[in-house]
């Protein structure tokens, strides 16, 4: 199963037309981070912060991001299931 969080991110800054470092730059990360986020490098987690920035910078409801990740790492084995 891909990472729904990752790809939805690329499908929202794609849409919104904004390139890696656009939107690093309004979520006050580096691009590196973005990136690294982006395309599933980051260890399993994203954190909270990271989460709320990202999605005030795409535009995206805060909830969504959480329930995609949460599914994520509920797949993944990040978190215990129930």
């Amino acid at each position: 199963m891909k990472n729904q969080l990752r790809m939805y991110l690329v499908e929202a800054r794609e849409k919104l037309g904004y390139s890696q470092y656009r939107v690093a730059l309004n979520a006050n990360m580096t691009h590196q981070h973005y990136n690294m986020i982006e395309n599933g490098k980051v260890n399993k987690n994203v954190s909270f912060r990271a989460l709320v920035s990202i999605g005030a910078a795409l535009k995206i409801p805060f909830n969504e991001l959480i329930e995609l990740e949460f599914n994520y790492q509920k797949v993944s084995g990040g978190l215990e299931a129930e």
